[in-house]
């Protein structure tokens, strides 16, 4: 065999033996310019894709990892995740590098034809600046957001607002259901004014495993049986700087309930404002379950605050609750909020809250990212004050 063709085979041999390497893609959506012909692999016409659901099915046969960006404007339709997609909103309309949710609202509206974003059996996806919005399941869990058996799922940057289950005992989830999912990140979400015909208006833990819970608000969801905000179900998560007010319960659990063998460890949240209408636990109802909260405020919520009933662990320290509880630094202190414009129960100069937490098992920023802790140790809630010290003459530190 002559040298040439013992090369040829060695480069034969070596690339066969040698692992493929799946290539990612990028693909682009905008409603201006977009049509679901066009391959999608740029913004502007002739090149983006018109649908979320076109650029998805795209990504369901690319090998690797792909990523979807989708221009400001409003989607109507349901998007069905597939597995290794980053699903990213908040991109200008005319399309471009900078993504900017707050700016650039990108919308999702399933127009109540069934869940906005369904991830099913999909592993190592991500749903980031959305506004979810006008989904509607009869049966199952999970209105706006539906993740169930997947592992690696990132939930995050999203406004989830006005989604309905409508379904009978046994499901709920009017903005969020996890099912059965095993580490799902759901953070820096709002989720709004969604509501449930069984448990958790804002959100269903159902089956879940080791659910972590960051940097959310969840306010003003309703639930026709228990947990107008959260409803942990046979489920462990954790949660930090969480906002869970002005949600609302006809059964026990105005802003959270656990049942069933449900585990919680959470720290730094505000709990206030719920609403049970005809049961018990209006802040927080556990039964048969575990739960321990550190540096919480659980304030005016009607009519009661935390409601322990059967078989219930609950550990409850370094937190301020309204008409006491017993535990290692609790206070019953007016926590004197000063809310911010938008609504939000950040903490006044003169709060007893302030300094009152621990840094155990807390978190090192508060929900805004800010460094805790700012003064002589953590405040309690999720908002660090920060309190700005004049600099010292120039002269002087010349």
């Amino acid at each position: 065999m002559n040298t040439r063709n013992m090369l040829a085979l060695f480069f034969i041999s070596f690339f066969l033996a040698s692992p493929v390497q799946a290539v990612a893609a990028a693909y682009y959506v905008q409603t201006t310019a977009g049509n679901d012909a066009n391959p999608g692999d740029a913004w502007g016409v002739g090149r983006a894709l018109a649908t979320v659901g076109a650029a998805m099915a795209k990504a369901a046969v690319t090998p690797g990892a792909d990523t979807i960006h989708v221009a400001a404007g409003t989607y109507v339709e349901r998007v069905e995740m597939v597995s290794e997609v980053t699903l990213l909103g908040g991109y200008p309309a005319a399309g471009g590098a900078q993504r900017d949710p707050a700016a650039n609202e990108t919308i999702l509206d399933a127009a109540e034809a069934g869940t906005a974003v369904q991830m099913v059996s999909t592993d190592n996806v991500t749903l980031d600046g959305f506004t979810v919005t006008n989904g509607s399941r009869a049966d199952g869990c999970g209105g706006g957001v539906l993740a169930v058996n997947g592992t690696g799922v990132v939930i995050a940057g999203n406004l989830i607002i006005g989604n309905a289950y409508t379904g009978t005992e046994g499901g709920g989830g009017g903005g969020i259901c996890l099912n059965s999912t095993i580490g799902t990140v759901v953070r820096g979400n709002a989720i709004r004014t969604n509501i449930s015909a069984f448990d958790g208006g804002g959100i269903f833990l159902h089956y879940a495993t080791d659910a972590v819970l960051q940097n959310n608000v969840i306010q003003g969801n309703t639930a026709i049986n228990w947990g107008g905000g959260i409803n942990v179900y046979h489920s462990s998560a954790t949660a930090q700087n969480t906002i869970i007010m002005g949600n609302v319960a006809n059964g026990h659990g105005g802003g959270i309930s656990l049942y069933d063998a449900a585990s919680l460890d959470a720290a730094n949240a505000a709990l206030v404002g719920n609403i049970c209408l005809n049961s018990t636990g209006a802040g927080l109802y556990i039964e048969g379950s575990t739960a321990s909260l550190r540096n919480f405020i659980v304030w005016d919520n009607s009519t009661d605050q935390i409601v322990q009933s059967t078989a219930a662990v609950l550990s409850v320290t370094h937190s301020d609750v309204q008409g006491g509880f017993a535990g290692t630094g609790n206070i019953d202190q007016d926590p004197r909020f000063a809310f911010n414009a938008d609504g939000m129960p950040l903490l006044a100069g003169s709060s007893p809250c302030i300094d009152a937490g621990t840094a155990t098992n807390a978190p090192n920023r508060d929900i805004r990212g800010i460094s805790r802790p700012w003064g002589n140790a953590y405040d309690m809630g999720p908002y660090e004050i920060v309190v700005w010290q004049p600099q010292l003459p120039l002269l002087l530190l010349e």
